[in-house]
C-alpha cells in the first residue's frame, strides 16, 4: 500500500512538472508573437501568463507533495482510532507498549502497567 502511494505521489509530481514545463512554453509563445493592437511584448500580458501558470503549477506541486499525503495520513489515524476497541493491544508512537482500557470520543485510554 504504502509503495502505491509513493508511486501515485511522483507521477502526480512529474505531471505537476509537465504542466509547469508546457505552461511557460505556452507563455513564451505569447510573448513572441505579440497582438497586432500591441507593439511592445511586455506590455501584452505574456510575463503575467507566465507568472499566473508559474504560481499555479507551484501550489499544484505544493499541494500533491505536502497537502494531500498529509489529509491521507490524518484519515488513516481517524479510522484507525475509531476501530479501536477495550482490550487491544497498542503501540504509541514513543514506543511505549499497553492495552486499551477505555475508548472515549475524544481518545483513549492506555493502561501501560499495573502496580
Amino acid at each position: 500500500m504504502k509503495s502505491k502511494q509513493f508511486t501515485v505521489r511522483y507521477v502526480l509530481f512529474i505531471f505537476c512538472l509537465l504542466f509547469f514545463v508546457a505552461a511557460t512554453v505556452l507563455a513564451q509563445a505569447v510573448v513572441s508573437n505579440p497582438s497586432s493592437r500591441c507593439r511592445n511584448a511586455a506590455s501584452c500580458g505574456g510575463c503575467i501568463v507566465q507568472n499566473v501558470a508559474n504560481v499555479c503549477s507551484g501550489f499544484m506541486i505544493y499541494y500533491f507533495m505536502i497537502i494531500k499525503p498529509q489529509q491521507l495520513k490524518a484519515k488513516t489515524q481517524a479510522d484507525l482510532m475509531t476501530s479501536l476497541k477495550k482490550g487491544d493491544a497498542v503501540v504509541t508512537s514513543s514506543g511505549i507498549f499497553g492495552k486499551v482500557s477505555s475508548v472515549e470520543t475524544d481518545g483513549v485510554q492506555i493502561e501501560i502497567s499495573q502496580m
